[in-house]
């Protein structure tokens, strides 16, 4: 750590929010992973309406659904779906990004969005992940105004869900 640092504390770059086309930014964020999920056999689905707008930051919505399809394609098997999906909620957008993947244990929900913290002990920063991908889309998603939530099945998959004002 250099000097003055503090690891507890994180320099986030300014947003710069406005209406975002919200099926233009999961289709943006999925063109990323379509070559990844044909070569592992693992169906990728997005739907969203095509009139719905967000209130977001642009560049830290595709980082928040890149670092959630990441997740789910980590840990979605060969055959398996990943989901993403957005919609209208009364004054908000709600994303959610949900797989058929290997699911969190119960007893680790409450802790995924905590940072440095692994829900697979096999997995470390040499093997894949840091720990901090879920903390980031934490961060991300409040400082938009919006809120994240973890829901999960061991062996049925994860689903990460999370809104943001509608513009």
């Amino acid at each position: 750590m250099q000097p003055g640092c503090s690891s507890s504390r994180i320099a986030w770059p300014r947003l710069a929010t406005g209406p975002v086309a919200v099926r233009d930014a999961l289709a943006g964020a999925a063109a990323g992973f379509q070559a990844r999920a044909g070569e592992h056999g693992i169906e990728l689905v997005v739907d969203a309406p095509a009139d719905v707008t967000a209130q977001a930051d642009a560049v830290r919505l595709g980082q928040v659904l890149r670092n959630l399809l990441d997740n789910s394609f980590a840990h979605t098997s060969r055959g398996g779906r990943v989901r993403l999906t957005a919609r209208p909620v009364g004054s908000r957008v709600e994303f959610v990004v949900e797989d058929s993947g290997s699911g969190i244990p119960r007893e680790h929900l409450p802790h995924v969005f905590e940072r440095l913290y692994r829900a697979d002990p096999s997995r470390s920063r040499l093997t894949g992940g840091a720990g901090l991908g879920l903390a980031i889309v934490k961060q991300l998603v409040e400082r938009q105004g919006g809120t994240v939530v973890a829901a999960s099945e061991p062996g049925r998959g994860t689903r990460i869900s999370f809104t943001l004002p509608a513009a």
